[in-house]
C-alpha cells in the first residue's frame, strides 16, 4: 500500500509542477527528505481504504495538498491567497484524474472528490497554511 501512496504523492507533485513554479513555491511530497521551508506546496498520500470492490486493486486514497506561505512575505495573506487559488484551481479540474494517471507509470486515477478545505495560521503567526483534502479512487497499475 505504501507504493500506491507514494505514487499518489508523485503524481500530485508532477501535476502541480508548472503552477507551483509560477507561484514561486517549492513543490514537495511528504516523503521528500528536503527541508520543508515555505513558501511551498506539499502533496501527501495520507491513507487508503480497503480494496473497492474487493480483489480489484482499486482503493480510495485520502490525499492532502497543503500550501504554506510566510506571513512576512510582501503583502502576506494576499500573496498566500493567490497561491492557494492557483494550486487548488489545478486540483479541482475535471481533467485531474487523467493528468495524475499520465504523470506516473503503473498508476491510474479513475476519479477525484473533495473531502475538506482548511485554513490555519500557525501559533507563532508567521505562516499561513491552506489544505485541500482529496479522495482519489485509483490503483497501482497502468490500465490504459
Amino acid at each position: 500500500m505504501a507504493d500506491l501512496l507514494e505514487k499518489v504523492e508523485t503524481a500530485l507533485q508532477s501535476a502541480l509542477a508548472t503552477v507551483a513554479s509560477a507561484q514561486g513555491l517549492a513543490n514537495l511530497t511528504a516523503s521528500d527528505d528536503a527541508t520543508k521551508t515555505s513558501p511551498n506546496v506539499i502533496s501527501f498520500g495520507e491513507n487508503s481504504g480497503e480494496e473497492d470492490p474487493l480483489f480489484s486493486g482499486n482503493h480510495h486514497v485520502t490525499a492532502r495538498v497543503t500550501v504554506s506561505s510566510q506571513a512576512s512575505e510582501g503583502t502576506g495573506l494576499t500573496i498566500h491567497r493567490t497561491r492557494v487559488g492557483a494550486i487548488f484551481d489545478d486540483l479541482l479540474s475535471d481533467a485531474l484524474p487523467a493528468t495524475l494517471s499520465a504523470a506516473v507509470s503503473d498508476f491510474h486515477c479513475f476519479s477525484q472528490g473533495i473531502l475538506n478545505l482548511g485554513h490555519e495560521k500557525d501559533n507563532s503567526e508567521t505562516e499561513f497554511k491552506d489544505s485541500l483534502l482529496l479522495d482519489l479512487y485509483c490503483c497501482a497499475s497502468d490500465i490504459s
